[in-house]
């Protein structure tokens, strides 16, 4: 019983550790978004410019493969198929506007 107590108190402190850091760190973020300094501006134009990479290379993507010609292919196929499917993966990462 006394080990069980102890167990589940260690846990609750634990959980409590992990908790209070994670909101330190989500105040840290929050304050470092709402400062505008050059930094923050790098990271904005850094992403909005991977972001137009990104879409540039989905309509290229489409573009190669309108007629189904690569897809269809056996030897071409599978390696265009895992490029679709990356590019599936990063058309998530698409900021919406």
């Amino acid at each position: 019983m006394a080990i069980t107590i102890v167990s589940l108190s260690f846990i609750i402190l634990l959980l409590l550790f992990i908790i209070r850091n994670l909101f330190k760190q989500n105040e840290k973020y929050e304050k470092l978004m709402e400062e505008k300094n050059e930094e923050t501006e790098l990271y904005k134009n850094y992403i909005l410019g991977l972001s137009e990479v990104i879409e540039k290379s989905k309509i290229r993507l489409e573009e190669i493969d309108k007629r189904g010609a690569y897809s269809s292919d056996d030897e071409i196929g599978w390696f265009f198929n895992q490029v679709k499917s990356i590019q599936n993966q990063l058309n998530n990462f698409i900021p919406k506007k």
